[in-house]
């Protein structure tokens, strides 16, 4: 098979929560345009398979006029340095090197299917899988991505690895968008537990979502075409017709159901937003939205800066600060021991957010458990 799979790696995390994403996805598939950040991300894979056949540095390329689907652009430096950085993680290969390498395996589902960006083996019982993001403004996370997974699983069966004596480094490269382990990330499971979660987690739900229709909401919505999602429809209606006062009467369980959904429904509002403003900018017109000029600050004319020195001296200017830690550090090695030794993070206040975050929850104590002792 080839192409797109619908049930590839790319859409593996919506399928296994969401089994009826996969035909809602094909029936609104049409529909489904490509953005111009996509391409150009695509844009940004063929210069690095280009440089990884012919051998080229990505200075080399840098400059060039390059064009995909709606991207039309030059190789700037921003994407050359991108491309660099992957190139630098995949390089020297081993003759067993994968680029672009296609794999499959009908046996294991019909829709079983996908592409590899980078994947080799130093040795028999290593494989490394890479995955470049071009993206600036999700931060991808490496441990337990079900997309890397799908692709080392692909591999495995592809070419008849031996699973039980094999460990998958998995390896993300994202130069453009912050994370805290930094723009490339790594992450190791060992073959057996490779195994494990492709038939019991993805087989199953490539086999469900052949049959179930169901719609289940939730943080996987953000990739998916969600501005045709039915559920997500309906539960902005719910939320349109209520108060922030009819919160205080649901009781934990339900007030937690309902919080598990609220980043599924921003990611519909910021879909609405998105479709609107294109609409609206190529011309057409939206009952009840209108294009304006953005609001911005104020900003000074050329040579105002003369004639306010002139009348106010130095009063024109704010005091001196201090960089923050982070811009002390590209001082050089001296200032990241420095900042290493006099730098520290405050404890922040307490706020709410979803189970699947990587921070270390805080148990508060109950009103009768803090009164334990006072109150008979």
């Amino acid at each position: 098979m080839t192409g797109h799979s619908p049930m590839g790696a790319s859409v593996s995390k919506q399928f296994i929560a969401c089994p009826g994403s996969v035909k809602l996805r094909q029936r609104f598939r049409d529909k489904d345009d490509s953005s111009i950040y996509a391409d150009e991300g695509s844009a940004a894979h063929a210069v690095i398979e280009r440089c990884l056949l012919q051998g080229l540095e990505a200075w080399e390329v840098a400059g060039e006029p390059i064009e995909f689907g709606k991207f039309k652009g030059t190789i700037d430096t921003t994407m050359a340095d991108s491309v660099q950085m992957f190139l630098d993680q995949v390089r020297p290969e081993t003759p067993k090197a994968m680029r672009e390498t296609h794999i499959s395996d009908p046996s294991f589902h019909q829709n079983f299917y996908g592409t590899v960006d980078h994947a080799d083996m130093p040795t028999d019982r290593l494989l490394i899988v890479t995955d470049f993001k071009y993206g600036a403004g999700i931060a991808v996370d490496v441990i337990d991505n079900t997309q890397l997974l799908y692709y080392a699983w692909g591999i495995v069966r592809h070419f008849k690895l031996d699973v039980a004596k094999l460990s998958v480094k998995m390896r993300i490269v994202q130069p453009r968008a912050f994370h805290p382990d930094g723009p490339v990330r790594e992450w190791t499971i060992v073959g057996p537990a490779l195994a494990r979660w492709a038939n019991e987690i993805l087989h199953p739900a490539m086999v469900r979502a052949e049959w179930d229709d169901t719609l289940n909401p939730g943080p996987h919505c953000r990739f998916c075409i969600n501005a045709h999602c039915p559920a997500l429809q309906s539960m902005f209606g719910a939320a349109y017709q209520r108060t922030g006062l009819d919160a205080a009467g649901l009781d934990d369980a339900t007030l937690g159901k309902e919080y598990q959904r609220i980043e599924a429904v921003k990611m519909y509002i910021s879909g609405i937003q998105k479709q609107v403003t294109q609409r609206v900018t190529n011309g057409k017109t939206i009952p009840g939205a209108k294009l304006v000029h953005a609001s911005n600050d104020r900003i000074f004319k050329d040579g105002a800066l003369d004639v306010l020195q002139k009348h106010f001296g130095s009063a024109v200017f704010l005091p001196p600060t201090i960089k923050s830690p982070a811009q002390i550090e590209k001082l050089g090695p001296k200032a990241k021991e420095l900042v290493k030794e006099w730098a520290h993070k405050p404890t922040g206040g307490l706020m709410a957010v979803p189970e699947t975050d990587r921070r270390a929850g805080i148990k508060m104590p109950s009103a009768s458990e803090t009164f334990k002792g006072f109150v008979e």
